[in-house]
């Protein structure tokens, strides 16, 4: 029969008559199942033909007849997917013995350890040694230690009179169990009813003679498994020759490390990738490489099922990182950086993250390596931060973009983090920074527009036009903030950020040939000017055109303070590139 066809006649499915569509009440088959004695399983094709023709009375006894064919055969789904049906028409089936043997053998071979615990619970079976073998098999998949000893005493009928080539996948899983819990003369023990030559076998006895420090023995078993068909005990067979060659000491570390590498890169899913991403951890942290301790934990905390050694495998991991990522570590400074990027989902969380990824920023940026400090932090500012902690590390990732030439990653991470209600002067700060960047990008209008109503605004304008070489547009709003008021003359003794003013302005009016300004500007300040050492400065800035000594001049302009109305602003425009356009 077309295996295509089969779930219709498992389901009794309407097409089989039209009296199928009514209605019906199915004859219990578990009160029948559990009073028979079994016979042998048909044949497939035998089970199959009775199975398509089985009627509404018929098709419960049909099923069974087909499950137990199809597990004969190790055609275990197709069996498992009959039971599953048996059960959706009949319940109560699930409380035979005969029933849930089945089911339970089924899902242990499957691998679906849980499910077939579940399915062998059942009380006429706990003292079965048919089902003892199969709850040891599950209890072994599930790596189940304590309760398997029981288990396999209470299946030694069972196993025996199968033969022993039959018994492999009863005893292998039970012996590796054995030998992971310390017992490895109960694992030897175990095999001893296997065939010796077996791989698998061979595996076994090699892992627990690994265990008891038999290493000429463990390698000389090792080696015959690794020439066997099955690629997973090749790889590991490969694995254990590896940890045998370390153990004796005949394997050197940095060729131990090249083969475990290859093998968890070629070899992936299972206990062998496991054990050898564990081997490649020990091995590093017992070599003193903390680069390749992180990346071996890191995929482990990733991708395997690590268990109750999860919470202790993390701090190590986030130790290894935090190590590598100080000011004392020996690796160079982008290195770590880069580091950091690799592994960051394994960074410490909370505060402790925090702190060690500002630290980090900080010392890219005294490096100069202003983008890659602004990517790190703009990593946290998006994924981390929240709420109000957004404003200020906002403007010091826009900060970073603008000092690495980037004006345009500056307004997306001011903009991109705008929908927090922030306080009066945490806004302001980013208001600046934000109209810093729009300068940056020649969109004039628009940094204007942002500093309406910001304090110090005029004076970062006034930066931006002095930036420009817009002496008109300087000279015009600077002219009213100068100090010492509009009329009258300045009394009281300048500042550097007084001087720096008025010197800006006289340059702005000369550069604009306002004589009249200039000259009124140099009678206001002349004698406040006298007792400064900016003075030489003044009277060559404010004389009349015709008078100026181009040599004096040029001294002039370099002894202007370098001090400015915007602050660290101003300095942040001095530092950054200009990312303007023509």
């Amino acid at each position: 029969m077309n295996r295509l066809l089969l779930p219709l006649f498992l389901a009794g499915s309407a097409l089989a008559s039209p009296a199928a569509a009514a209605p019906s009440r199915v004859p219990p088959f578990a009160q029948r199942l559990a009073s028979a004695a079994q016979r042998p399983a048909p044949a497939l094709a035998d089970a199959l033909i009775r199975l398509g023709s089985a009627s509404l009375d018929q098709r419960q006894s049909a099923r069974w007849d087909y499950v137990r064919a199809a597990l004969a055969v190790g055609r275990v789904p197709e069996a498992l997917g009959a039971l599953d049906t048996m059960l959706l028409d009949e319940p109560d089936i699930a409380l035979v013995a005969a029933f849930a043997l089945l089911r339970g053998q089924a899902l242990a071979t499957l691998h679906r350890s849980a499910e077939a615990l579940s399915a062998l619970s059942l009380p006429q079976l706990l003292a079965d040694p048919e089902g003892c073998a199969w709850r040891a098999r599950a209890l072994a998949e599930a790596r189940a230690a304590a309760p398997l000893g029981a288990q396999l005493a209470c299946a030694i009928p069972a196993l025996n009179t199968r033969r022993p080539i039959d018994r492999l996948p009863f005893v292998l899983p039970a012996a590796d169990l054995a030998t992971e819990s310390a017992q490895p003369d109960l694992a030897l023990l175990w095999l001893g009813a296997v065939p010796a030559r077996d791989p698998g076998a061979q595996l076994a006895r090699a892992r627990a003679y690994l265990a008891r420090n038999q290493l000429g023995m463990a390698k000389t078993l090792f080696t015959a498994a690794a020439s066997a068909r099955d690629p997973a005990i090749r790889a590991a067979a490969q694995l254990g020759t590896i940890q045998a060659g370390l153990a004796a000491r005949t394997l050197a570390p940095a060729d131990a490390a090249k083969r475990l590498d290859a093998l968890a890169f070629s070899w992936r899913g299972d206990r062998s990738e496991d054990g050898a991403l564990w081997a490649r951890w020990a091995l590093a942290r017992a070599t003193d490489d903390p680069a390749a301790a992180l990346k071996a934990g890191a995929t482990l905390i990733r991708y395997r099922p690590i268990g109750p050694r999860l919470p202790g495998l993390i701090q190590q991991v986030q130790a290894i990182l935090a190590d590598l990522l100080s000011a004392t570590s020996r690796l160079p400074l982008t290195e770590s950086a880069g580091l950091y990027w690799d592994y960051r989902d394994c960074s410490p969380g909370g505060s402790d993250g925090d702190t060690l990824v500002i630290r980090l920023a900080d010392r890219l940026q005294d490096a100069g390596l202003y983008a890659r400090a602004a990517d790190l932090l703009d990593h946290q500012l998006r994924e981390r931060a929240r709420d109000l902690a957004q404003g200020p590390l906002s403007v010091r990732v826009a900060t970073l973009h603008i000092l690495a030439g980037h004006p345009d990653k500056a307004l997306a991470a001011l903009r991109d983090t705008n929908t927090t209600i922030f306080p009066a002067t945490m806004l302001h700060d980013r208001q600046r920074t934000e109209a810093v960047a729009l300068h940056q990008l020649g969109r004039a209008s628009e940094a204007m527009a942002v500093l309406e109503n910001v304090p110090g605004g005029p004076g970062l304008l006034a930066e931006f036009l002095w930036h420009d070489h817009d002496w008109t547009g300087f000279a015009a709003i600077t002219g009213a903030s100068l100090p010492g008021g509009t009329n009258a003359p300045a009394r009281a003794s300048l500042g550097a950020l007084g001087q720096a003013m008025i010197l800006r302005q006289a340059i702005a009016l000369g550069m604009t040939n306002q004589e009249a300004k200039l000259a009124a500007l140099r009678a206001r300040y002349a004698e406040t000017f006298a007792a400064l050492p900016t003075a030489a400065a003044f009277d060559q800035l404010t004389r009349p055109a015709t008078t100026i000594d181009p040599a004096k001049f040029t001294a002039a302009m370099a002894a202007i303070p370098a001090i400015s109305p915007a602050g660290a602003i101003a300095d942040l425009l001095e530092a950054a590139p200009s990312a303007k356009k023509g």
